[in-house]
């Protein structure tokens, strides 16, 4: 064999292993997503794996963000355990964030969700103190007395330090960013656009999985 034909021969091998890995894996580390080290514990039932979004209601990214991620929802792998954390970068972010963890105590997130993030960007009350937040609970029924009570109950309390933590353990500097099973993080921005980032997630989420079935999977006698 010639020096020229094994020249190509090698070529055309760096050719076909490019082309195995970008089919097995689109995305890359540093890139489209980041990894967080340590990676860290998440609260998904066994076989299922986590899906984060670290979201904040006077971020317009995110609102605008919620009909794509709903339409995802709806269609998200079987396997995913999703929820959602609200980012508290300073004082007015722990209020909205307070809000938040009040809806959900109350169980009628699915009620106001999207209605804060309404009131907020179209019809421009930015419910930047308890006040004002209490005042737009009302609509909903919830007296100020009933929502300040929860909002400094002990749950609502210990869940907004516990998100504030993991805000800064999962490394997040902006959002709307997604996590992953605790390991990685994406984003819009990350990924270039809205699909590549689910996308992304995805990907990664399939990734995930091979590696639990590769720890589940049985030691091999020789």
């Amino acid at each position: 064999m010639t020096v020229l034909m094994r020249s190509a021969l090698a070529a055309l091998m760096m050719l076909l292993t490019t082309a195995i890995q970008a089919d097995t894996a689109r995305f890359v580390a540093g890139i489209e997503y980041q990894e967080i080290l340590p990676a860290q514990q998440t609260r998904a039932p066994a076989g299922k794996i986590e899906v984060v979004e670290v979201f904040g209601y006077s971020c317009p990214h995110c609102y605008r963000l919620e009909p794509e991620l709903k339409k995802w929802l709806q269609k998200k792998p079987a396997n995913v355990h999703f929820f959602r954390m609200p980012a508290q970068f300073n004082q007015k972010w722990e209020i909205l964030a307070g809000a938040y963890f009040v809806a959900e105590s109350l169980d009628m997130i699915d009620k106001v969700h999207l209605d804060i993030f309404k009131e907020i960007h179209d019809k421009k009350n930015k419910l930047d103190s308890v006040d004002k937040m209490a005042a737009f609970f009302l609509r909903y029924g919830v007296t100020r007395e009933k929502y300040v009570k929860v909002l400094n109950s002990f749950s609502v309390r210990s869940r907004q330090a516990h998100a504030k933590g993991m805000e800064q353990r999962y490394g997040v500097r902006s959002v709307p960013t997604i996590i992953i099973n605790g390991k990685y993080r994406t984003s819009e921005t990350m990924a270039g656009n809205k699909k590549d980032m689910f996308a992304v997630i995805e990907e990664l989420v399939a990734m995930e999985v091979k590696a639990q079935q590769k720890q589940q999977a049985p030691a091999k006698t020789k």
